[in-house]
């Protein structure tokens, strides 16, 4: 264990005081054993959201999604989806980070297309699908997270 600092946002006047607090607060809650010292303003928008997301998000992830990730099966397609959205879906890209063939790729976004009913070559389906992973991402720190 070690220490863990949550920075609140710059304030004008003591006024905002509060608000920084509560800043410092979210952020402490996000930071990490890889990120110990936080600052509010660091913080991704969709991360943020995923950690703040009540059960009732929890129940409009994909059915696949939701099977893939406890089973811990097909996580090629998972590490396609992951990959593919950090390349901003780019196929060539992500096929060169993977290692595989851009027809690999091509392979894998169908079959999620076909598993998911989410095409994840179009914006709003990657974001559904990588919103899905944070949120199971975040429940299972949650679950196994010791402090």
């Amino acid at each position: 264990m070690g220490v863990r600092v949550g920075l609140g946002l710059d304030k004008d006047s003591i006024a905002q005081l509060p608000e920084a607090l509560a800043e410092a607060r979210m952020a402490l809650e996000l930071t990490s054993v890889h990120k110990p010292l936080l600052p509010f303003g660091d913080i991704e928008l969709a991360e943020f959201l995923s950690h703040r997301a009540d059960k009732a998000a929890l129940r409009l992830i994909p059915e696949w999604v939701l099977l893939t990730y406890k089973s811990g099966l097909d996580q090629d397609l998972v590490s396609t989806i992951r990959t593919f959205a950090e390349c901003s879906l780019n196929v060539k890209d992500t096929a060169r980070k993977l290692g595989v063939h851009t027809n690999t790729v091509y392979f894998r976004l169908n079959q999620i297309k076909a598993r998911t009913n989410v095409d994840p070559r179009t914006f709003a389906g990657a974001t559904t699908l990588i919103t899905a992973l944070r949120l199971l991402d975040y429940e299972l720190s949650q679950g196994t997270r010791q402090e």
